[in-house]
């Protein structure tokens, strides 16, 4: 009687695990890409002193990383993502509260990879 191979089980096995935990993280830094980062996106587009430190046709990078906590009409985003422009690149750390359901910026900062950080505080 021949035996089978240990390898049969381990080879599937370690494929199942990496496509599993590369969907999962998809997933949860697509959830990240909540409101808090359309509207510090949408905020940093129209911004002209950003525009000035890395240039127009400002673009989103990927990962957005960093923690967004809601419990019913209240909450709190606090995250990072890369951008890059004409000129330059950008890391973006945005703050942002959410009060009766809605989303607000409290804090964005942009900082490029050449300068410094610009701030911006919202209240």
């Amino acid at each position: 009687m021949k035996q089978d191979s240990p390898w049969k089980l381990i080879v599937p096995g370690i494929i199942f695990v990496a496509v599993f935990s590369t969907g999962f993280s998809l997933w949860v830094i697509t959830l990240l890409k909540g409101e808090p980062y359309e509207l510090s996106l949408q905020y940093i587009k129209e911004n002209t002193q950003v525009a000035e430190m890395i240039g127009q046709s400002i673009e989103p990078g990927w990962p957005v990383l960093g923690s967004i906590t809601n419990s019913g009409t209240a909450g709190h985003s606090d995250i990072y993502y890369a951008i890059r422009g004409d000129v330059s690149k950008a890391t973006v750390h945005v703050k942002a509260s959410k009060h009766l359901n809605e989303w607000q910026l409290d804090e964005v900062i942009v900082t490029p990879t050449d300068g410094q950080a610009m701030v911006q505080t919202f209240h």
